[in-house]
């Protein structure tokens, strides 16, 4: 009954739980003796059978916190329950390089918990602002964003994950200006240029667009390939040109100066070595 329990449930299960389908505390502390199960922390437990992961603390402090339902229950109205949070959401989205000293967790009605390493913020969040990560509510990477820089997180290290989202393609930069515009005062911009905000990020992680053409212009493995598929769409554009005009038996004056300005435009389009 418990392996059934627990195989829905990352391998794990709580003592709630186990109770609730008649197994008691001192049945699980002969089954723990016996090694056919392991505590992870106060009233969690895993099969001893199933593989953690580095997800496993995070995942077992979400269950903690509503010990009595099963957690496929809880995650048919993710919203109205427990939201993983803050840097801990950032491990979930795989960005940054925050410190985690505790689990961070969001909910919509105050509990409590007497467990050391959790703090649960009590918020309300709409259907845009979760997602699923790894089996998990979480905050969205836009929502996780904007909550670092509420909670006055470094802005570096708040860049570093937005450069790491903006990698992993998973960040939407126009709902993160809408987020980061009622916080863009507080940080010595504009009120409500959450743009200019998302740019000064981009800056910091070195994703701006001046940065970005820097950075290219200085990979000669991929500005060379780059700058030769170009000039050959050039020439074929120019001979494409050539042949409409001879088409079109354009007087050869006229045919000579339109040649000249092409190579003009050409030359003065070529990227130039440095001296």
């Amino acid at each position: 009954m418990l392996a059934g329990l627990s195989s829905a449930q990352w391998g794990l299960f709580t003592s709630a739980q186990a109770a609730q389908r008649g197994v008691s505390r001192l049945d699980l502390s002969r089954l723990a003796e016996a090694g056919l199960v392991e505590r992870v922390l106060h009233g969690v437990y895993r099969d001893a059978g199933a593989a953690g992961d580095e997800f496993e603390g995070v995942r077992a402090a979400w269950l903690a916190i509503v010990p009595g339902i099963d957690a496929h229950l809880r995650l048919q109205s993710p919203t109205s329950d427990v939201v993983v949070s803050g840097v801990s959401a950032t491990r979930l989205h795989g960005v940054g390089d925050f410190r985690e000293d505790r689990y961070e967790l969001t909910s919509l009605v105050r509990r409590q918990s007497q467990r050391q390493g959790v703090r649960i913020t009590v918020r309300s969040m709409g259907d845009d602002d979760v997602t699923l990560r790894h089996g998990l509510p979480t905050t969205t990477i836009e929502r996780t964003l904007a909550d670092l820089v509420a909670a006055r997180h470094d802005l570096t290290l708040v860049a570093h994950a937005l450069g790491d989202a903006m990698r992993q393609g998973s960040v939407d930069l126009e709902d993160l200006a809408r987020r980061l515009g009622p916080l863009a005062a507080r940080n010595g911009l504009p009120k409500g240029a959450g743009d200019a905000f998302v740019e000064r990020l981009l800056q910091l992680a070195g994703l701006d667009t001046a940065a970005t053409v820097r950075r290219l212009a200085g990979m000669e493995s991929i500005a060379a390939p780059i700058a030769a598929e170009y000039f050959a769409e050039l020439r074929s554009q120019a001979q494409c040109l050539e042949d409409q005009l001879a088409q079109l038996r354009v007087p050869e004056p006229a045919y000579e100066q339109i040649r000249r300005q092409a190579e003009a435009l050409t030359l003065a389009l070529r990227p130039q070595r440095p001296a």
